[in-house]
Protein backbone atom coordinates (compact mmCIF):
# COMPACT_ATOMS: atom_id res chain seq x y z
CA UNK A 1 0.00 0.00 0.00
CA UNK A 2 1.15 3.56 -0.78
CA UNK A 3 -0.23 6.61 1.02
CA UNK A 4 0.11 10.35 0.51
CA UNK A 5 -1.74 13.58 1.35
CA UNK A 6 -2.67 16.06 -1.36
CA UNK A 7 -4.33 19.48 -1.39
CA UNK A 8 -7.48 19.68 -3.49
CA UNK A 9 -7.06 22.58 -5.90
CA UNK A 10 -10.37 22.38 -7.75
CA UNK A 11 -12.14 25.72 -7.28
CA UNK A 12 -15.61 24.39 -6.37
CA UNK A 13 -14.40 21.27 -4.58
CA UNK A 14 -15.24 17.69 -5.49
CA UNK A 15 -18.56 18.41 -7.21
CA UNK A 16 -20.12 16.19 -9.88
CA UNK A 17 -17.86 16.81 -12.88
CA UNK A 18 -14.45 16.48 -11.19
CA UNK A 19 -15.75 13.55 -9.11
CA UNK A 20 -16.91 11.79 -12.27
CA UNK A 21 -13.59 12.47 -14.00
CA UNK A 22 -11.60 11.25 -10.99
CA UNK A 23 -13.64 8.05 -10.66
CA UNK A 24 -13.34 7.38 -14.38
CA UNK A 25 -9.56 7.83 -14.37
CA UNK A 26 -9.11 5.67 -11.27
CA UNK A 27 -11.26 2.91 -12.78
CA UNK A 28 -8.62 2.43 -15.47
CA UNK A 29 -6.24 1.06 -12.81
CA UNK A 30 -6.36 -2.42 -11.29
CA UNK A 31 -5.47 -1.24 -7.78
CA UNK A 32 -7.94 -0.08 -5.14
CA UNK A 33 -8.08 3.53 -3.92
CA UNK A 34 -9.54 5.15 -0.80
CA UNK A 35 -9.88 8.88 -0.14
CA UNK A 36 -10.15 10.26 3.39
CA UNK A 37 -11.34 13.69 4.51
CA UNK A 38 -12.45 14.68 8.01
CA UNK A 39 -12.27 11.06 9.20
CA UNK A 40 -14.70 9.98 6.46
CA UNK A 41 -13.48 7.63 3.72
CA UNK A 42 -14.72 6.95 0.21
CA UNK A 43 -14.06 4.56 -2.66
CA UNK A 44 -12.07 6.58 -5.22
CA UNK A 45 -13.83 4.74 -8.02
CA UNK A 46 -17.33 5.76 -6.90
CA UNK A 47 -18.67 9.14 -7.99
CA UNK A 48 -21.33 9.21 -5.27
CA UNK A 49 -18.91 8.30 -2.47
CA UNK A 50 -16.39 10.92 -3.63
CA UNK A 51 -19.11 13.58 -3.69
CA UNK A 52 -20.32 12.50 -0.24
CA UNK A 53 -16.97 13.55 1.23
CA UNK A 54 -17.88 17.18 0.41
CA UNK A 55 -14.21 18.13 0.11
CA UNK A 56 -13.80 21.91 -0.34
CA UNK A 57 -11.04 23.59 -2.31
CA UNK A 58 -7.63 23.76 -0.54
CA UNK A 59 -8.54 20.93 1.86
CA UNK A 60 -6.12 18.08 2.61
CA UNK A 61 -7.16 14.69 1.25
CA UNK A 62 -5.50 11.42 2.27
CA UNK A 63 -4.98 9.00 -0.63
CA UNK A 64 -4.42 5.27 -0.12
CA UNK A 65 -3.72 2.96 -3.06
CA UNK A 66 -3.12 -0.78 -2.91
CA UNK A 67 -2.48 -3.22 -5.73
CA UNK A 68 -0.11 -4.07 -8.58
CA UNK A 69 -0.17 -0.60 -10.17
CA UNK A 70 -0.56 1.37 -6.92
CA UNK A 71 2.35 3.74 -7.59
CA UNK A 72 1.08 4.76 -11.02
CA UNK A 73 -2.43 5.13 -9.60
CA UNK A 74 -1.21 7.35 -6.75
CA UNK A 75 0.71 9.58 -9.14
CA UNK A 76 -2.38 10.08 -11.34
CA UNK A 77 -4.64 10.68 -8.32
CA UNK A 78 -2.33 13.43 -7.04
CA UNK A 79 -2.25 15.08 -10.47
CA UNK A 80 -6.05 15.20 -10.60
CA UNK A 81 -6.54 16.34 -7.00
CA UNK A 82 -3.86 19.03 -7.24
CA UNK A 83 -5.18 20.11 -10.64
CA UNK A 84 -1.89 19.41 -12.42
CA UNK A 85 -3.67 18.14 -15.50
CA UNK A 86 -2.71 18.70 -19.11
CA UNK A 87 -5.19 18.24 -21.95
CA UNK A 88 -4.04 17.06 -25.36
CA UNK A 89 -6.06 18.11 -28.38
CA UNK A 90 -5.30 19.39 -31.86
CA UNK A 91 -3.78 22.81 -32.42
CA UNK A 92 -5.71 24.40 -35.28
CA UNK A 93 -4.45 27.97 -34.92
CA UNK A 94 -0.92 28.52 -33.72
CA UNK A 95 0.18 30.66 -30.82
CA UNK A 96 0.51 30.26 -27.06
CA UNK A 97 -1.59 32.43 -24.75
CA UNK A 98 -2.57 32.50 -21.07
CA UNK A 99 -5.79 33.98 -19.73
CA UNK A 100 -8.90 33.53 -17.62
CA UNK A 101 -11.32 30.84 -18.76
CA UNK A 102 -14.87 31.72 -19.74
CA UNK A 103 -17.17 28.73 -20.19
CA UNK A 104 -19.32 29.45 -23.23
CA UNK A 105 -22.73 27.80 -23.15
CA UNK A 106 -24.05 27.91 -26.68
CA UNK A 107 -27.17 25.79 -26.21
CA UNK A 108 -30.45 27.37 -27.33
CA UNK A 109 -33.65 25.84 -26.00
CA UNK A 110 -37.12 25.96 -27.51
CA UNK A 111 -39.68 26.41 -24.74
CA UNK A 112 -42.90 25.77 -26.66
CA UNK A 113 -43.59 23.62 -29.71
CA UNK A 114 -47.30 24.25 -30.41
CA UNK A 115 -48.14 27.69 -31.75
CA UNK A 116 -51.04 29.82 -30.56
CA UNK A 117 -50.71 31.87 -33.73
CA UNK A 118 -51.83 31.06 -37.27
CA UNK A 119 -49.53 29.23 -39.68
CA UNK A 120 -49.31 32.35 -41.84
CA UNK A 121 -48.25 34.49 -38.90
CA UNK A 122 -45.52 32.00 -38.00
CA UNK A 123 -44.37 31.99 -41.62
CA UNK A 124 -44.04 35.78 -41.53
CA UNK A 125 -42.05 35.58 -38.28
CA UNK A 126 -39.74 33.00 -39.85
CA UNK A 127 -39.34 35.03 -43.06
CA UNK A 128 -38.35 38.13 -41.09
CA UNK A 129 -35.84 36.16 -39.00
CA UNK A 130 -34.24 34.57 -42.07
CA UNK A 131 -33.97 37.96 -43.80
CA UNK A 132 -32.36 39.47 -40.70
CA UNK A 133 -29.93 36.56 -40.52
CA UNK A 134 -28.97 37.00 -44.19
CA UNK A 135 -28.41 40.75 -43.72
CA UNK A 136 -26.19 40.11 -40.70
CA UNK A 137 -24.26 37.36 -42.51
CA UNK A 138 -23.74 39.51 -45.61
CA UNK A 139 -22.42 42.34 -43.43
CA UNK A 140 -19.89 39.97 -41.81
CA UNK A 141 -18.83 38.56 -45.20
CA UNK A 142 -17.98 42.02 -46.56
CA UNK A 143 -15.35 42.47 -43.83
CA UNK A 144 -13.60 39.17 -44.65
CA UNK A 145 -11.12 37.97 -47.22
CA UNK A 146 -12.52 36.11 -50.22
CA UNK A 147 -12.07 32.52 -48.94
CA UNK A 148 -13.54 33.23 -45.50
CA UNK A 149 -16.39 35.28 -47.01
CA UNK A 150 -17.33 32.32 -49.22
CA UNK A 151 -17.94 30.23 -46.09
CA UNK A 152 -20.61 32.67 -44.93
CA UNK A 153 -22.17 33.02 -48.37
CA UNK A 154 -22.44 29.23 -48.49
CA UNK A 155 -24.49 29.50 -45.29
CA UNK A 156 -26.92 31.79 -47.07
CA UNK A 157 -27.16 29.38 -50.00
CA UNK A 158 -28.01 26.49 -47.66
CA UNK A 159 -30.90 28.48 -46.19
CA UNK A 160 -32.47 28.48 -49.66
CA UNK A 161 -31.96 24.74 -50.19
CA UNK A 162 -35.26 23.01 -50.97
CA UNK A 163 -34.58 20.09 -48.64
CA UNK A 164 -34.27 22.44 -45.68
CA UNK A 165 -37.08 24.82 -46.59
CA UNK A 166 -39.46 21.91 -47.18
CA UNK A 167 -38.68 20.43 -43.77
CA UNK A 168 -39.30 23.77 -42.06
CA UNK A 169 -42.57 24.31 -43.92
CA UNK A 170 -43.83 20.83 -43.03
CA UNK A 171 -43.15 21.53 -39.36
CA UNK A 172 -45.00 24.85 -39.59
CA UNK A 173 -47.98 23.20 -41.29
CA UNK A 174 -48.06 20.76 -38.38
CA UNK A 175 -48.89 23.65 -36.06
CA UNK A 176 -45.45 24.24 -34.55
CA UNK A 177 -43.95 27.61 -33.73
CA UNK A 178 -41.32 29.08 -36.03
CA UNK A 179 -38.73 28.36 -33.32
CA UNK A 180 -39.74 24.71 -32.96
CA UNK A 181 -39.92 24.28 -36.75
CA UNK A 182 -36.40 25.63 -37.24
CA UNK A 183 -35.06 23.54 -34.39
CA UNK A 184 -36.63 20.32 -35.69
CA UNK A 185 -35.71 20.88 -39.35
CA UNK A 186 -32.08 21.77 -38.72
CA UNK A 187 -31.63 18.84 -36.32
CA UNK A 188 -33.12 16.50 -38.94
CA UNK A 189 -30.65 17.73 -41.57
CA UNK A 190 -27.75 17.25 -39.15
CA UNK A 191 -28.82 13.66 -38.51
CA UNK A 192 -29.06 13.00 -42.25
CA UNK A 193 -25.49 14.24 -42.67
CA UNK A 194 -24.53 11.46 -40.26
CA UNK A 195 -22.27 13.40 -37.93
CA UNK A 196 -20.14 15.06 -40.62
CA UNK A 197 -17.92 17.82 -39.20
CA UNK A 198 -19.79 20.27 -41.42
CA UNK A 199 -22.96 19.72 -39.35
CA UNK A 200 -21.45 22.38 -37.08
CA UNK A 201 -22.16 24.90 -39.85
CA UNK A 202 -25.74 23.67 -40.21
CA UNK A 203 -26.30 23.88 -36.46
CA UNK A 204 -24.73 27.34 -36.43
CA UNK A 205 -27.21 28.62 -39.00
CA UNK A 206 -30.12 27.17 -37.08
CA UNK A 207 -28.88 28.74 -33.85
CA UNK A 208 -28.47 32.07 -35.63
CA UNK A 209 -32.08 32.12 -36.75
CA UNK A 210 -33.25 30.91 -33.32
CA UNK A 211 -31.36 33.75 -31.65
CA UNK A 212 -33.29 36.23 -33.77
CA UNK A 213 -36.64 34.51 -33.22
CA UNK A 214 -36.19 34.21 -29.46
CA UNK A 215 -34.65 37.66 -29.04
CA UNK A 216 -31.55 36.11 -27.53
CA UNK A 217 -28.42 37.91 -28.77
CA UNK A 218 -24.82 36.81 -28.76
CA UNK A 219 -23.39 40.04 -27.42
CA UNK A 220 -21.73 38.22 -24.52
CA UNK A 221 -19.02 37.00 -26.92
CA UNK A 222 -18.35 40.51 -28.17
CA UNK A 223 -18.30 41.90 -24.61
CA UNK A 224 -15.96 39.40 -22.96
CA UNK A 225 -13.31 41.15 -20.82
CA UNK A 226 -9.64 41.51 -21.72
CA UNK A 227 -7.52 38.41 -21.18
CA UNK A 228 -10.32 35.89 -21.78
CA UNK A 229 -9.85 32.32 -23.00
CA UNK A 230 -13.08 30.87 -24.38
CA UNK A 231 -13.81 27.26 -23.39
CA UNK A 232 -16.72 25.51 -25.12
CA UNK A 233 -17.97 22.13 -26.20
CA UNK A 234 -17.86 23.58 -29.71
CA UNK A 235 -17.70 27.01 -31.29
CA UNK A 236 -19.63 28.04 -34.38
CA UNK A 237 -18.26 30.06 -37.31
CA UNK A 238 -20.60 32.96 -36.52
CA UNK A 239 -19.36 32.99 -32.93
CA UNK A 240 -15.74 33.13 -34.09
CA UNK A 241 -16.59 36.19 -36.16
CA UNK A 242 -18.13 37.93 -33.14
CA UNK A 243 -15.00 37.53 -31.02
CA UNK A 244 -13.29 40.74 -30.03
CA UNK A 245 -9.68 39.79 -30.75
CA UNK A 246 -8.38 42.56 -28.50
CA UNK A 247 -9.98 40.86 -25.49
CA UNK A 248 -10.07 37.14 -26.31
CA UNK A 249 -6.64 35.54 -26.22
CA UNK A 250 -7.43 31.95 -27.21
CA UNK A 251 -10.15 29.34 -27.75
CA UNK A 252 -10.48 25.75 -26.48
CA UNK A 253 -13.19 23.34 -27.65
CA UNK A 254 -13.97 19.72 -26.84
CA UNK A 255 -14.86 18.89 -30.45
CA UNK A 256 -13.82 20.09 -33.89
CA UNK A 257 -11.11 19.48 -36.46
CA UNK A 258 -8.43 21.42 -38.38
CA UNK A 259 -10.63 21.48 -41.50
CA UNK A 260 -13.80 22.83 -39.87
CA UNK A 261 -14.95 26.28 -40.91
CA UNK A 262 -14.56 27.48 -37.34
CA UNK A 263 -10.90 26.38 -37.39
CA UNK A 264 -10.34 28.15 -40.72
CA UNK A 265 -11.80 31.37 -39.32
CA UNK A 266 -9.80 31.10 -36.08
CA UNK A 267 -6.62 30.86 -38.17
CA UNK A 268 -7.73 33.75 -40.36
CA UNK A 269 -8.24 35.89 -37.25
CA UNK A 270 -4.95 34.74 -35.67
CA UNK A 271 -6.65 33.45 -32.51
CA UNK A 272 -4.63 30.60 -30.91
CA UNK A 273 -6.90 27.58 -30.62
CA UNK A 274 -6.95 23.92 -29.58
CA UNK A 275 -9.87 21.66 -30.56
CA UNK A 276 -10.77 18.10 -29.54
CA UNK A 277 -9.55 18.84 -26.00
CA UNK A 278 -11.83 16.20 -24.50
CA UNK A 279 -12.51 16.79 -20.81
CA UNK A 280 -12.05 20.57 -20.93
CA UNK A 281 -15.49 21.28 -19.46
CA UNK A 282 -14.84 18.80 -16.63
CA UNK A 283 -11.49 20.26 -15.62
CA UNK A 284 -11.87 23.98 -16.28
CA UNK A 285 -14.02 26.39 -14.31
CA UNK A 286 -14.95 30.00 -15.03
CA UNK A 287 -12.10 32.26 -13.99
CA UNK A 288 -9.39 29.57 -14.00
CA UNK A 289 -6.10 30.83 -15.43
CA UNK A 290 -5.15 28.46 -18.23
CA UNK A 291 -2.58 28.34 -21.00
CA UNK A 292 -3.53 27.36 -24.55
CA UNK A 293 -0.64 26.09 -26.68
CA UNK A 294 -1.80 26.04 -30.28
CA UNK A 295 1.61 24.85 -31.46
CA UNK A 296 1.53 21.54 -29.60
CA UNK A 297 -2.23 21.23 -29.15
CA UNK A 298 -2.16 21.34 -25.35
CA UNK A 299 -4.13 23.10 -22.62
CA UNK A 300 -3.02 23.28 -18.98
CA UNK A 301 -3.32 25.38 -15.81
CA UNK A 302 -1.18 28.52 -15.93
CA UNK A 303 0.52 27.44 -12.69
CA UNK A 304 1.24 23.88 -13.85
CA UNK A 305 4.68 23.27 -12.35
CA UNK A 306 5.45 20.48 -14.83
CA UNK A 307 5.05 22.86 -17.76
CA UNK A 308 6.86 25.65 -15.92
CA UNK A 309 9.82 23.35 -15.52
CA UNK A 310 10.11 23.09 -19.29
CA UNK A 311 10.37 26.86 -19.68
CA UNK A 312 12.92 27.04 -16.86
CA UNK A 313 14.90 24.07 -18.12
CA UNK A 314 18.08 26.15 -18.34
CA UNK A 315 18.32 25.89 -14.55
CA UNK A 316 17.88 22.11 -14.60
CA UNK A 317 19.75 20.85 -17.64
CA UNK A 318 23.36 22.14 -17.43
CA UNK A 319 24.22 19.12 -15.29
CA UNK A 320 25.28 17.52 -18.59
CA UNK A 321 28.59 18.98 -19.71
CA UNK A 322 28.84 20.07 -23.32
CA UNK A 323 25.10 20.05 -24.06
CA UNK A 324 23.84 23.33 -25.47
CA UNK A 325 20.41 24.71 -24.69
CA UNK A 326 18.47 25.84 -27.74
CA UNK A 327 14.90 27.13 -27.94
CA UNK A 328 12.09 26.63 -30.46
CA UNK A 329 10.50 29.78 -31.91
CA UNK A 330 7.65 30.61 -34.26
CA UNK A 331 8.34 34.20 -35.21
CA UNK A 332 11.05 36.86 -35.16
CA UNK A 333 9.74 38.48 -31.98
CA UNK A 334 10.50 35.35 -29.95
CA UNK A 335 14.22 35.59 -30.77
CA UNK A 336 14.53 38.32 -28.13
CA UNK A 337 13.16 35.88 -25.52
CA UNK A 338 15.83 33.34 -26.46
CA UNK A 339 18.52 35.91 -25.77
CA UNK A 340 16.93 36.95 -22.46
CA UNK A 341 16.68 33.31 -21.34
CA UNK A 342 20.37 32.84 -22.08
CA UNK A 343 19.83 30.25 -24.80
CA UNK A 344 22.79 29.06 -26.86
CA UNK A 345 20.76 29.32 -30.04
CA UNK A 346 17.54 28.47 -31.86
CA UNK A 347 17.11 24.76 -32.49
CA UNK A 348 13.86 25.03 -34.41
CA UNK A 349 12.47 28.06 -36.23
CA UNK A 350 8.99 26.94 -37.31
CA UNK A 351 8.63 28.85 -40.57
CA UNK A 352 5.13 27.53 -41.24
CA UNK A 353 3.85 30.07 -38.73
CA UNK A 354 5.02 32.90 -41.02
CA UNK A 355 2.96 31.31 -43.80
CA UNK A 356 -0.04 30.71 -41.54
CA UNK A 357 -0.21 34.34 -40.44
CA UNK A 358 -0.38 35.53 -44.04
CA UNK A 359 -3.38 35.45 -46.39
CA UNK A 360 -1.04 34.57 -49.27
CA UNK A 361 2.41 33.03 -49.56
CA UNK A 362 5.02 35.40 -48.05
CA UNK A 363 7.30 36.74 -50.78
CA UNK A 364 11.02 36.01 -50.89
CA UNK A 365 11.73 39.52 -49.58
CA UNK A 366 9.24 39.17 -46.72
CA UNK A 367 10.84 35.89 -45.70
CA UNK A 368 14.34 37.35 -46.01
CA UNK A 369 13.47 40.23 -43.68
CA UNK A 370 11.99 37.79 -41.15
CA UNK A 371 14.90 35.32 -41.18
CA UNK A 372 17.60 38.00 -41.24
CA UNK A 373 16.06 39.84 -38.27
CA UNK A 374 16.28 36.62 -36.24
CA UNK A 375 19.89 36.04 -37.31
CA UNK A 376 20.81 39.59 -36.28
CA UNK A 377 19.04 39.26 -32.92
CA UNK A 378 20.96 36.05 -32.13
CA UNK A 379 24.32 37.81 -32.69
CA UNK A 380 26.19 34.91 -34.24
CA UNK A 381 24.51 32.14 -32.24
CA UNK A 382 23.05 29.16 -34.11
CA UNK A 383 19.70 29.63 -35.88
CA UNK A 384 18.27 26.41 -37.32
CA UNK A 385 15.51 27.26 -39.78
CA UNK A 386 13.14 24.42 -40.60
CA UNK A 387 11.81 24.54 -44.12
CA UNK A 388 8.05 24.86 -44.51
CA UNK A 389 6.37 21.89 -42.81
CA UNK A 390 2.68 21.46 -43.56
CA UNK A 391 0.40 18.47 -43.64
CA UNK A 392 -1.25 16.32 -40.96
CA UNK A 393 -2.69 18.78 -38.39
CA UNK A 394 -0.82 21.77 -39.88
CA UNK A 395 -2.77 23.30 -42.73
CA UNK A 396 -2.46 26.52 -44.69
CA UNK A 397 -5.68 27.41 -46.42
CA UNK A 398 -4.15 28.88 -49.58
CA UNK A 399 -1.75 25.95 -50.14
CA UNK A 400 -2.99 22.57 -51.36
CA UNK A 401 -0.54 19.96 -50.12
CA UNK A 402 -2.40 17.08 -51.85
CA UNK A 403 -1.85 14.87 -48.81
CA UNK A 404 1.93 15.37 -48.85
CA UNK A 405 3.89 16.24 -45.70
CA UNK A 406 7.11 18.12 -45.02
CA UNK A 407 9.93 17.75 -47.55
CA UNK A 408 7.77 15.77 -49.96
CA UNK A 409 5.42 18.71 -50.32
CA UNK A 410 8.14 21.33 -50.82
CA UNK A 411 9.95 19.15 -53.36
CA UNK A 412 6.64 18.89 -55.25
CA UNK A 413 6.31 22.69 -55.23
CA UNK A 414 9.72 23.76 -56.48
CA UNK A 415 8.96 27.47 -57.04
CA UNK A 416 7.77 27.87 -53.45
CA UNK A 417 10.72 25.81 -52.17
CA UNK A 418 13.22 27.95 -54.09
CA UNK A 419 11.75 31.21 -52.81
CA UNK A 420 12.24 30.03 -49.24
CA UNK A 421 15.75 28.71 -49.89
CA UNK A 422 16.80 31.95 -51.59
CA UNK A 423 15.47 33.98 -48.65
CA UNK A 424 17.43 31.83 -46.17
CA UNK A 425 20.67 32.00 -48.18
CA UNK A 426 20.39 35.79 -48.31
CA UNK A 427 19.69 35.95 -44.57
CA UNK A 428 22.70 33.72 -43.87
CA UNK A 429 24.92 36.76 -44.53
CA UNK A 430 23.73 38.16 -41.19
CA UNK A 431 24.34 35.25 -38.84
CA UNK A 432 24.94 31.57 -38.16
CA UNK A 433 22.00 30.09 -40.06
CA UNK A 434 21.45 26.41 -40.76
CA UNK A 435 18.74 24.81 -42.91
CA UNK A 436 16.73 21.83 -41.67
CA UNK A 437 14.43 19.56 -43.68
CA UNK A 438 11.26 18.17 -42.04
CA UNK A 439 9.79 14.67 -42.28
CA UNK A 440 12.64 13.20 -44.31
CA UNK A 441 12.23 9.56 -45.31
CA UNK A 442 15.07 8.81 -47.76
CA UNK A 443 18.51 10.05 -48.93
CA UNK A 444 17.21 11.13 -52.36
CA UNK A 445 15.17 13.89 -50.69
CA UNK A 446 18.36 15.40 -49.25
CA UNK A 447 20.22 14.99 -52.55
CA UNK A 448 17.45 16.72 -54.51
CA UNK A 449 17.40 19.55 -51.99
CA UNK A 450 21.16 20.01 -52.34
CA UNK A 451 20.78 20.32 -56.09
CA UNK A 452 18.02 22.92 -55.70
CA UNK A 453 20.15 24.88 -53.22
CA UNK A 454 22.97 24.99 -55.79
CA UNK A 455 20.47 26.26 -58.38
CA UNK A 456 19.46 29.05 -56.00
CA UNK A 457 23.09 29.98 -55.33
CA UNK A 458 23.82 30.23 -59.05
CA UNK A 459 20.75 32.39 -59.63
CA UNK A 460 21.64 34.75 -56.76
CA UNK A 461 25.22 35.01 -58.03
CA UNK A 462 24.05 35.88 -61.55
CA UNK A 463 21.64 38.47 -60.13
CA UNK A 464 24.40 40.03 -58.06
CA UNK A 465 22.56 39.34 -54.80
CA UNK A 466 24.64 38.67 -51.70
CA UNK A 467 24.21 35.28 -50.06
CA UNK A 468 26.09 32.84 -47.82
CA UNK A 469 26.14 29.06 -47.64
CA UNK A 470 24.22 27.32 -44.85
CA UNK A 471 24.74 23.79 -43.47
CA UNK A 472 21.92 21.40 -44.36
CA UNK A 473 20.47 19.12 -41.67
CA UNK A 474 17.43 16.92 -41.32
CA UNK A 475 14.84 16.00 -38.74
CA UNK A 476 14.60 12.35 -37.74
CA UNK A 477 10.85 11.93 -37.37
CA UNK A 478 9.96 8.76 -39.26
CA UNK A 479 10.85 5.06 -38.92
CA UNK A 480 12.17 5.10 -42.49
CA UNK A 481 14.61 7.89 -41.59
CA UNK A 482 15.78 5.84 -38.60
CA UNK A 483 16.33 2.71 -40.71
CA UNK A 484 18.48 4.58 -43.25
CA UNK A 485 20.02 7.05 -40.80
CA UNK A 486 23.48 5.68 -41.64
CA UNK A 487 22.91 6.67 -45.28
CA UNK A 488 21.30 9.99 -44.36
CA UNK A 489 24.28 10.83 -42.13
CA UNK A 490 26.47 10.77 -45.24
CA UNK A 491 24.29 13.43 -46.89
CA UNK A 492 23.31 15.68 -43.96
CA UNK A 493 25.44 18.07 -41.94
CA UNK A 494 23.49 17.37 -38.74
CA UNK A 495 20.51 15.48 -37.28
CA UNK A 496 17.74 16.78 -35.04
CA UNK A 497 15.52 14.14 -33.40
CA UNK A 498 11.90 15.36 -33.44
CA UNK A 499 10.43 13.47 -30.48
CA UNK A 500 6.81 14.51 -31.05
CA UNK A 501 6.43 13.14 -34.58
CA UNK A 502 8.92 10.30 -34.15
CA UNK A 503 6.91 9.00 -31.19
CA UNK A 504 3.68 9.27 -33.21
CA UNK A 505 5.06 7.53 -36.32
CA UNK A 506 6.89 4.76 -34.47
CA UNK A 507 3.94 3.89 -32.22
CA UNK A 508 1.35 4.55 -34.96
CA UNK A 509 -0.55 6.98 -32.76
CA UNK A 510 -2.03 10.44 -33.08
CA UNK A 511 -0.02 13.27 -31.50
CA UNK A 512 -3.12 14.10 -29.43
CA UNK A 513 -3.45 10.52 -28.11
CA UNK A 514 -3.34 10.78 -24.31
CA UNK A 515 -2.66 7.05 -23.98
CA UNK A 516 0.41 7.01 -26.23
CA UNK A 517 3.74 6.79 -24.43
CA UNK A 518 6.02 9.56 -25.73
CA UNK A 519 9.20 7.55 -25.12
CA UNK A 520 8.18 3.93 -25.42
CA UNK A 521 10.94 1.29 -25.64
CA UNK A 522 10.51 1.30 -29.43
CA UNK A 523 10.97 5.08 -29.62
CA UNK A 524 14.04 4.95 -27.37
CA UNK A 525 15.59 2.27 -29.59
CA UNK A 526 14.84 4.34 -32.70
CA UNK A 527 16.54 7.37 -31.14
CA UNK A 528 19.52 5.25 -30.11
CA UNK A 529 20.00 3.96 -33.68
CA UNK A 530 19.87 7.47 -35.19
CA UNK A 531 22.23 8.96 -32.59
CA UNK A 532 24.81 6.17 -33.03
CA UNK A 533 24.75 6.55 -36.81
CA UNK A 534 25.18 10.33 -36.53
CA UNK A 535 28.16 9.95 -34.20
CA UNK A 536 29.69 7.25 -36.41
CA UNK A 537 29.53 9.70 -39.33
CA UNK A 538 30.97 12.51 -37.23
CA UNK A 539 27.98 14.84 -37.51
CA UNK A 540 26.33 16.63 -34.54
CA UNK A 541 22.92 15.54 -33.32
CA UNK A 542 20.33 17.39 -31.22
CA UNK A 543 16.84 16.70 -29.97
CA UNK A 544 13.66 18.74 -29.74
CA UNK A 545 10.06 18.25 -28.70
CA UNK A 546 8.05 17.77 -25.53
CA UNK A 547 10.11 14.75 -24.43
CA UNK A 548 13.51 16.37 -25.07
CA UNK A 549 14.09 16.94 -21.35
CA UNK A 550 13.22 13.40 -20.27
CA UNK A 551 15.75 11.92 -17.83
CA UNK A 552 16.10 8.78 -19.97
CA UNK A 553 17.61 10.80 -22.82
CA UNK A 554 20.41 12.41 -20.87
CA UNK A 555 22.83 9.53 -21.46
CA UNK A 556 22.52 9.69 -25.26
CA UNK A 557 25.10 12.47 -25.57
CA UNK A 558 23.16 15.03 -27.57
CA UNK A 559 25.04 18.11 -28.71
CA UNK A 560 21.99 20.24 -27.92
CA UNK A 561 18.41 20.06 -26.74
CA UNK A 562 15.77 22.44 -28.06
CA UNK A 563 12.68 23.27 -26.02
CA UNK A 564 9.68 25.57 -26.41
CA UNK A 565 9.85 29.04 -24.89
Amino acid sequence: MVTKNAVLRIKEGFHLRPAALFASEMSSFNSEIRLTYNSKTADGKSIIEIMSLAVPCFANVKIECSGKDENEMLKKAIELIENKWILHGTGVSQGSKTGKAYILNGAITVESEKSKLSVETEKVRLKQAVEAFIRETDKQAVALEKDEAEILRAHIAILKDKVLTTKIENELLGGKTAEASVFAAFNAVCKELNGSEKTADIKDMGDGILRILTGRNDEIIEALPSGTVIVASEIAPSQVLRINTENVRAVVTESGSPTSHSAILLRARNIPAVVSAVGASDLINNGDRITVDGFNGTVFPADNETVKRKTNIKKDYPRIDGTKLFFNICDAEEAESVVKLGGNGIGLFRTEFLFMKSKTEPSEDEQFLNYSSVAKAMQGKTVIIRMLDIGSDKRIDYLNNNGLRGIRYTLSNKPLFKRQIRAILRAACFGNIKIMLPFVTAPYEVKRTKAIIEECKNELKQEGVKYASAPLGIMIETPSAVFVSDLLAKEADFFSIGTNDLSATVTVSNRSDNNAEALSPAVLRAIDIAVKNAKAAGIPVGICGEAATDERLKSFGFDWISVSI
